[in-house]
């Protein structure tokens, strides 16, 4: 919670490296870093802090009780926001590939929709990026994998 931007940056680094270890991001969790970085990712006009964040998240994105957070903070709506916050490449494949985490979970469909996440990523498509678009491509298979199951289990109708 510092003003500082160079403590921001080394910490928002600390906790990106250890969310990179899955045996770190319960606990990153249960102390409050995903708050923090998606309040940092909304504050923020760093780009060095919005990329570090963004790979943190999608870093975390990857465990389902993260996922929970993330969604339920209203992070898929803040990482849909980071295109029009950010044109570094880098940056962006974070966010879609913590998008395209989310969008591997079934309980979060409509929820991305709503939220624009899914918006998000098509937008992402659009950058010509090469990483970027594997990224969204990754999501897209993710998020028509879980519809398909959806709706093969019959809880949804095609």
């Amino acid at each position: 919670k510092s003003e500082d931007l160079e403590v921001q940056i080394q910490a928002v680094k600390v906790v990106a490296n250890l969310a990179a270890e899955e045996s770190n991001q319960v606990k990153i969790v249960e102390e409050g870093g995903v708050e923090a970085l998606l309040m940092l990712v909304q504050s923020s006009q760093n780009s060095t802090i919005l990329r570090v964040a963004s790979g943190a998240i999608a870093n975390l994105a990857m465990n389902e009780k993260s996922q929970d957070l993330i969604m339920n903070k209203g992070g898929a709506q803040l990482l849909a926001k980071m295109v029009t916050k950010t044109d570094d490449p880098q940056t962006l494949r974070m966010v879609a590939g913590a998008l395209a985490n989310l969008c591997g979970n079934e309980k979060f469909l409509k929820l991305l929709k709503e939220e624009e996440g899914i918006k998000g990523l098509l937008t992402m498509a659009q950058s010509g990026n090469i990483d970027i678009i594997a990224q969204v491509a990754r999501g897209m298979a993710n998020f028509a994998k879980c519809e398909t199951r959806e709706i093969m289990q019959g809880r949804r109708k095609g």
